[in-house]
């Protein structure tokens, strides 16, 4: 009798466990990135005053010059990019492992070559309008950018919240964390702010400029939050992805709306 009703409790406890994770996706088609604060200016951009929000792309802030003839480039130049316009952070969204023992001068060099080469084979994988250039020239646009905050996953502490949300307790709480995590935006998650200007890559003139804040998914199990930068990289990839998407739609010429990313996962990795 002890037994069966032993049993019995634990089924139970797998279903209960079991319907709080499927409210849990229920409800996080409803967590949008939209709450991601804008990040402030860090200096690396002239009259980013200009810059403003357009429904017609997925970015925060925009610019187009509206004389520029875009059509006369065939090639694109991705330049390294910049990391030494960051602005400061809070003692939360520093808060890193690999940062407390001195490695983040490194990490960051070595995510600034990731974002580099990130653009650089969205552009060639493609399809693209436009050739990937090696060099400056007459039909050659350049892309700049420039990391204004980088918040690395803090990969211990979420270890430990991952640990307690699979206990029956914690499993209880996996809908409201997860909701929340999609609605809110806070120091203990992933986030990436970049600004970036497209200019004539021989005479240097901007011909737009743009500024985004992304943060990371939300998910009811985020492998990714096991390491520093696994979220920072599936942001990048999917702003190099997007940035394909625009060059080739050209929204501003056409009109046509492109669409922002799902912001959630059941599970992320």
């Amino acid at each position: 009798m002890n037994s069966c009703m032993t049993i019995r409790n634990a089924i139970a406890s797998r279903l209960k466990t079991a319907a709080l994770l499927a409210a849990a996706s229920a409800l996080l088609p409803l967590c949008s990135c939209e709450t991601t604060k804008e990040a402030p200016d860090s200096g690396f951009l002239s009259n980013p005053e200009l810059m403003k929000k357009d429904d017609r792309v997925p970015i925060q802030k925009v610019w187009r010059d509206p004389q520029a003839k875009l059509d006369k480039y065939t090639k694109i130049l991705v330049q390294p990019v910049r990391t030494n316009l960051q602005g400061e952070r809070s003692r939360r969204e520093e808060r890193n492992l690999r940062n407390k023992l001195g490695l983040e001068g490194e990490d960051v060099a070595d995510f600034a070559k990731y974002t580099e080469d990130s653009f650089k084979k969205a552009i060639q994988k493609g399809p693209c309008r436009l050739e990937l250039a090696e060099k400056p020239g007459p039909d050659v646009m350049a892309l700049e950018m420039s990391f204004v905050k980088i918040v690395q996953a803090k990969p211990v502490a979420n270890a430990g919240k991952t640990a307690w949300s699979c206990t029956p307790i914690g499993a209880c709480f996996v809908p409201l964390k997860y909701a929340a995590k999609g609605m809110t935006d806070n120091g203990g998650q992933s986030s990436l702010a970049i600004e970036g200007r497209i200019v004539d890559s021989q005479t240097g003139h901007v011909l737009a400029m743009f500024a985004q804040r992304s943060k990371q998914c939300a998910a009811v199990l985020n492998v990714e939050d096991f390491s520093s930068y696994g979220n920072l990289q599936q942001i990048v990839d999917a702003w190099a992805a997007k940035f394909v998407e625009v060059v080739n739609k050209r929204p501003f010429e056409t009109g046509e709306k492109i669409e922002a990313n799902n912001q959630w996962k059941f599970i992320n990795f």
